[in-house]
């Protein structure tokens, strides 16, 4: 499947993860990871990413 910006920031979400745990997660700042999911910079390499990030492990304290 080919990830776009546009269904990325979808993805992460129905994935469970925040942008800062999927940064964390990818290995870039979050302030890119925003960047390029709202559009200010090209990242195919981080979309792939993105596109191939499983489901966000349980975090701490949330509800189940």
């Amino acid at each position: 499947m080919i990830v776009t910006r546009y269904n990325a920031k979808e993805r992460l979400k129905r994935r469970g993860w925040t942008q800062q745990a999927a940064a964390d997660a990818i290995g870039v700042h979050r302030v890119h990871l925003t960047y390029v999911l709202n559009g200010q910079r090209n990242s195919r390499r981080l979309l792939a990413a993105i596109a191939n990030l499983p489901y966000a492990p349980a975090r701490k304290g949330a509800k189940q």
